[in-house]
């Protein structure tokens, strides 16, 4: 049985009442997730290059500039949230890591990464199919792309028909779930979240095996179903 109430009242930590578009500005708590998994994991970033997309006013990848020994590249969509992001004593800190606003149906790196990581940069309006062609043409053959975000609309049949359009191989796990048994980080999470595993070659996914994913492995085609017929799906028990 799994343990712990789902959670729906955690949708980011710091809410501000304000008109324009500030949810680069939040700190979300899927990103906390993330983080939580980068610092356990070093191996998945260490001497590689590393690219955080959507990464707001306080990117998580920051965590790791310690144990990090090549270049970070940090970038959202919104020039407010890399001013703040390049005030940071942590990122001022640190020579090797680069803010950018960057928008990714339309902008490319000079060079691909080996890792790129991004938490809650799906919404209902978001261009999936440009955000997969970003990755694909941006990430190493043998490269990564970890992905934590809330369910919503029906973005897992979007993230399904993108990643067979651009050849990426996809894979999703319960992270609520991960959290509560590997991670413990004790980050409070909404309902229902997923971890997204992204490569361009099958033999990439023994890094799944590092990160102890194995158990906590759902279908792509059950989440599809639990989206269009929510009231006909129960969440697997783990």
């Amino acid at each position: 049985m799994r343990e712990g109430p789902r959670n729906t009242t955690f949708p980011f930590i710091g809410m501000e009442d304000d008109d324009e578009d500030s949810t680069g500005l939040h700190l979300w708590s899927l990103a906390g997730v993330l983080k939580a998994i980068l610092v356990q994991y070093p191996g998945l970033y260490q001497s590689k290059s590393v690219l955080e997309l959507g990464c707001g006013s306080n990117p998580v990848t920051l965590a790791i500039k310690a144990t990090c020994d090549t270049t970070i590249v940090v970038a959202d969509y919104q020039p407010k949230a890399i001013d703040r992001v390049r005030c940071l004593p942590d990122f001022i800190a640190a020579s090797f890591i680069q803010a950018q606003v960057f928008d990714w149906s339309v902008d490319k790196l000079s060079q691909p990464v080996d890792v790129i990581v991004a938490s809650e940069i799906l919404y209902y309006a978001v261009d999936i199919d440009a955000l997969f062609r970003c990755v694909y043409s941006m990430l190493k053959p043998s490269g990564i792309f970890i992905l934590v975000s809330q369910q919503r609309g029906t973005v897992m049949r979007s993230m399904r028909d993108a990643s067979i359009a651009c050849h990426l191989s996809l894979h999703l796990y319960d992270i609520f779930a991960y959290e509560y048994q590997v991670l413990k980080s004790g980050i409070p999470l909404g309902s229902y979240p997923i971890l997204a595993i992204m490569t361009h070659q099958i033999e990439s996914l023994l890094i799944c095996e590092y990160l102890q994913l194995s158990n906590f492995k759902l279908s792509v085609e059950d989440l599809i179903n639990a989206e269009e017929t929510p009231e006909e799906f129960v969440f697997p028990d783990l």
